[in-house]
This record gives structure tokens, C-alpha cells and sequence, in this order.
């Protein structure tokens, strides 16, 4: 099967300010998962598009204090594109994938394309030690700690630490968390109220219908104390502030992505989520590079 080497979003106006910066990255492995195949199938725009342009709208305003927990990572297509785009902010990327399978892709992904970040083969939760963690039978990216989220999942063991102990065992404080873990976000949360206190770190979360209700509300309501507010990400600007009620009401499986932040969005983030937008948009499934078996890869470390 030919490799895949996808192109970076070229952001003009972010490369004239800041310098050029990794225009390929090598996201092929033998066992292609979920999002491998959707990327290859029709490109990097077709996943995600609009979390990806508002997470490196945040990524650029940060500069050189990119600190990110990267949960649930699962290839690892975020810590990869934040090393890629912003190598010369020397960002921090701690990356959690307890999936042995995927993590493993992850880890060869980073190492193929030369990337820093460090990967921890942990789930993260409100709790500490072993947990059980289920396996889709349909596909690897609806991999949950939700016994009920997906039919006919296999159970396994694999440990599990909270943001809060990655943090006391001497990592460093966030400033960008990305929270993807199929229904138990909430128990991410609640596992860090210490370090969100303490470090008000921006964070990009899913939320899904099948999430416990009241189980999500009280850790939107923890955050909601400490001056956050809730916005759903959504393709036009202008987003709506939402309080942690209103946001559990707008719940939806169309738009299921929210950044929470203690600061109001301005002009500036959707300057930049133009910017980044508009760039994710030209990478379609034409953008993709198809190297054959047995050819040589592009030299990826440091390319530009």
C-alpha cells in the first residue's frame, strides 16, 4: 500500500510574520485507522476543519507558550501538526493514547516525521491506577472508557492517571488542553480541577449526546466558577458566548466541538480562524502525496 505524506495548511500571513514552516507530514502506517483513512480519502479539510483552524488560531496566539495536553490523541494528528506548524515556537506537547494499537501507530508517526512530543500510553480520567477500557468492534476512533457508548466493544485494562497527577509528577502546567474521549470529558475535567484552577489552560472539548448529563454539567459548572465560558465551535465567526447550562442544552451531534476559555473571543482569534480556515480549505484529497512501495520517502525533518 503506497505511503501517505499530507501537506500542512500554508497560512500566508502567519508564514510573513513568523517564517515558513513544515510544508509534509508523513501519516501512513501499514494498519491504516479511522483517520488515516478519511484524510486519504478526501484530504485534510474533510476531518475536523473547523477545530483544526480554531486550534491553531489559539496555537499562534499562544507563541512560545505552546503547552499542550493533547487526550485521547489517538495517531496523534494534533501533536503532529502543532510540531509541524509551530517548530519555532519549541511547543510542549504531552500526547495520551491508551490504545496499545494506536498509540503504537502514533509513536511511529512521530518518529518517521522526527517530532519531539512525548506520548503516554494512558487514558486520562478523574482517577488513578487501572481502569477498563473498551474497544470498538466498528472502529478504533469510538475507543472509549463509556462501557455503553459503542455495541459489541471488547474490554481491556490499560492505566489510566489524571491531568491533575501528570502535573504534580512534574510536568508542566497547560496552556492548551484538547479533550477528545468519546463521552467521558467530563471525568478529564474533574480530574484537573486543580491544575484548571491554577492554570486557566484554553481547551478544546468534545461533547457528545451520549455524555451523562449530569455528570457533564457539574464539570462545565466547576469550570463556569473559575470565569470560564463555553463556545461552540462552529464554520461562521462571531461565536456566541454560552453559560455551562446553555451549553448543555446545545449539545449536538452536528456541532459537537467547544473551545472553553476564560477570556473573550475578539477580532484578532477570528482574523486568525479566517486565515487558518481558508488555508485547511485548498487541502483536499488532491494535496495528499502517494509515495509506491519501496520508493524512498521525501526527507521530512526540518523540511519546509
Amino acid at each position: 500500500m503506497p505511503s501517505l505524506i499530507i501537506q500542512t495548511p500554508r497560512n500566508a500571513k502567519f508564514e510573513n510574520e513568523h517564517g515558513r514552516y513544515r510544508s509534509l507530514v508523513y501519516l501512513h502506517e501499514s494498519k491504516l485507522t479511522a483517520v488515516q483513512r478519511q484524510i486519504r480519502r478526501s484530504g485534510l479539510r474533510s476531518y475536523e476543519h473547523d477545530v483544526q483552524a480554531a486550534f491553531y488560531s489559539i496555537c499562534e496566539r499562544q507563541g512560545s507558550d505552546i503547552r499542550l495536553f493533547d487526550v485521547g490523541a489517538h495517531i496523534g494528528l494534533f501533536s503532529c501538526m502543532t510540531s509541524a506548524i509551530f517548530e519555532s515556537f519549541n511547543p510542549y506537547i504531552l500526547a495520551f493514547e491508551p490504545s496499545h494499537d494506536t498509540s503504537t501507530t502514533a509513536v511511529n508517526i512521530r518518529n518517521t516525521n522526527n517530532f519531539k512530543y512525548d506520548l503516554v500510553r494512558k487514558a486520562v480520567s478523574n482517577t488513578t491506577g487501572e481502569v477498563k477500557f473498551y474497544l470498538s468492534a466498528v472502529s478504533e476512533a469510538s475507543n472509549s472508557l463509556n462501557a455503553n457508548f459503542r455495541e459489541g466493544s471488547r474490554e481491556i485494562t490499560v492505566p489510566v492517571t489524571t491531568i491533575d497527577e501528570v502535573v504534580e509528577q512534574g510536568a508542566c502546567l497547560p496552556t492548551i488542553i484538547k479533550i477528545d474521549v468519546e463521552t467521558f470529558e467530563y471525568a478529564v475535567i474533574l480530574g484537573g480541577t486543580r491544575t484548571l484552577r491554577q492554570a486557566k489552560p484554553i481547551i478544546f472539548c468534545e461533547l457528545l449526546n451520549k455524555s451523562d448529563k449530569q455528570l457533564t454539567q457539574m464539570a462545565l459548572s466547576s469550570l463556569e466558577a473559575i470565569g470560564y465560558k463555553f463556545y461552540q465551535i462552529r464554520p461562521e465567526k462571531n461565536w456566541k458566548a454560552r453559560t455551562a447550562s446553555e451549553a448543555i442544552r446545545e449539545i449536538s451531534n452536528v456541532h459537537r466541538d467547544w473551545l472553553l476559555t476564560t477570556e473573550k473571543l475578539d477580532g484578532d482569534f477570528y482574523d486568525k480562524f479566517g486565515n487558518w480556515k481558508s488555508s485547511i480549505d485548498l487541502l483536499d484529497e488532491t494535496a495528499n502525496t502517494l509515495v509506491p512501495p519501496g520508493e524512498a520517502l521525501p526527507t521530512l525533518a526540518g523540511e519546509v
